[in-house]
């Protein structure tokens, strides 16, 4: 079975859903044909019905949009919890891939002479080990314990917190949200990683997509 679309995704990532449980399940890089193979009951159309119905809403959560409005219809509906009785949040994830990180810092900080401090430490967090993973991919991740709750980014600070300096810190926060005064963990490095994350750009991928499974 096929379905096409104008998805414009170059990857996504979730969790809680159906028979995806608490664990983040990536979904990348997806091009303009993609194959999902696996065995019977292992969830491939549960991928294709999140994309379909529930990836626009929970990318719009993710987005800080705390109270949905009245044109967008609450697509989750009670089938689509995890059917384990174990806890699961849920999870919406998007990536920039290793190979896209200088050309993403480059739309976020355009100008070459003015902009060159925040792109070398820009560089140097999305390329911390603390961030990336095993492929060197970035991954923005938002969490909620309820579909309908506010969606937060899923991160540790103490684990991040190293990525850089306490200074590189403020001064890239300072440079992202043109602000002064604060405090380390909680505002410059929430704020400069929720700065850092365009979803819009994280999104986009010239094209149709299409998927069969």
């Amino acid at each position: 079975m096929c379905k096409e679309g104008n998805l414009h995704l170059k990857g996504f990532g979730f969790s809680g859903y159906r028979s995806f449980g608490d664990e983040l399940t990536k979904i990348a890089p997806l091009r303009k044909v993609n194959l999902i193979i696996g065995q019977n009951n292992i969830g491939k159309s549960n991928i294709i019905k999140f994309i379909n119905d529930q990836y626009a809403y929970f990318a719009n959560k993710a987005r800080n949009q705390r109270q949905i409005s009245r044109q967008q219809e609450i697509t989750f509906k009670t089938i689509d919890k995890h059917l384990s009785q174990n806890r699961a949040d849920h999870r919406i994830s998007f990536p920039i891939f290793r190979n896209e990180i200088d050309e993403y810092i480059d739309k976020k900080f355009p100008d070459v002479s003015r902009d060159s401090d925040k792109k070398k430490l820009t560089k140097k967090l999305l390329s911390s080990e603390l961030l990336t993973d095993e492929n060197g991919d970035v991954w923005f991740t938002y969490k909620s314990s309820s579909y309908t709750g506010e969606f937060t980014f899923d991160f540790s600070t103490d684990e991040i917190l190293s990525a850089l300096e306490h200074n590189e810190w403020r001064f890239l926060w300072s440079a992202l949200t043109r602000k002064r005064q604060g405090d380390l963990r909680q505002n410059w490095i929430p704020d400069t990683l929720h700065g850092l994350c365009e979803l819009e750009n994280c999104e986009k991928r010239r094209g149709d997509a299409k998927i069969i499974w």
